[in-house]
């Protein structure tokens, strides 16, 4: 396997600060501290006024992380899924093969379009099981 394609929400990103947190820091002043670090960061709250899109914020994230080869937002190329066309252009934009490729996502007709298309899938449900499967298809090659 070479590529991994996943869905952030309800896959990868649960977005309530505090829950997350907690499962980090014991310490309620540590996390008070994270939170304003992550949460006020500047990037953050240029997004919430406006004055940054998405796209540039994750790709400001990219820059800081090097965690993303590439990023592609629904919006931004009018194409949702469970439609065949956004992975279509996936593939294409990024010059993957499908059996080269694992897609990750927690809704169910966005699994099967994947899986139509040729994609390795695993349907999230939690972050252990979603490891379990990827190790076992990594560790099937």
């Amino acid at each position: 396997m070479r590529n991994l394609i996943f869905d952030l929400g309800g896959t990868v990103l649960e977005w309530n600060p505090d829950a997350i947190l907690r499962n980090y820091y014991a310490d309620p002043d540590a996390r008070a501290a994270m939170k304003t670090a992550l949460c006020q960061h500047p990037d953050w709250l240029q997004m919430d006024r406006g004055t940054l899109t998405e796209a540039e914020a994750l790709a400001r994230l990219e820059a800081r992380t090097r965690l993303f080869r590439g990023i592609v937002i629904s919006g931004e190329i009018k194409m949702i899924k469970p439609e065949r066309d956004i992975f279509e252009y996936l593939l294409r934009r990024y010059d993957l093969l499908p059996t080269e490729t694992v897609f990750i996502d927690d809704h169910q007709p966005n699994i099967q379009t994947a899986q139509a298309l040729g994609l390795h899938t695993i349907w999230f449900r939690d972050a252990w099981q979603c490891e379990l499967e990827l190790e076992h298809l990594l560790l099937a090659e």
